[in-house]
């Protein structure tokens, strides 16, 4: 038997044991990626949503200052309505979702900093 016997034999044997190897390392590294694809589809989403907070936030400042300087001589409510109104669309606009009430927190936030001094936005 010469060495090409040997191979021609073996080849087989080989073929099918690189096989089995490559099967078991995609058969790892799909479970190392099912393993972390939650942590980081969760650390994106906090990341969005503190991006989003962010947003609203810097929004939420705009919108009292546009309706400090248009409504400065209107009472609280209408100032309210006017920078949430503001909020509201510009929110739309960069496609973020956020419900009414973290809006209206949001105004009274930036409400109470620039009125620091003052306890009731109304």
């Amino acid at each position: 038997m010469n060495w090409n016997d040997i191979t021609h034999t073996m080849q087989p044997v080989i073929t099918y044991a690189v096989e089995a190897l490559i099967g078991a390392l995609a058969l790892y590294v799909l479970q190392a990626v099912g393993r972390v694809l939650p942590k980081v589809k969760a650390a994106y989403e906090a990341r969005t949503t503190a991006s989003q907070r962010e947003a609203l936030h810097k929004i939420a400042l705009e919108a009292f200052a546009f309706a400090e300087t248009t409504w400065k001589d209107t009472g609280g409510p209408s100032k309210l309505s006017a920078a949430m109104g503001y909020v509201s669309k510009r929110l739309r606009e960069v496609g973020i979702a956020i419900t009414p009430e973290e809006i209206e927190a949001a105004v009274h936030h930036a409400w109470l900093t620039f009125n620091p001094d003052k306890k009731d936005p109304k």
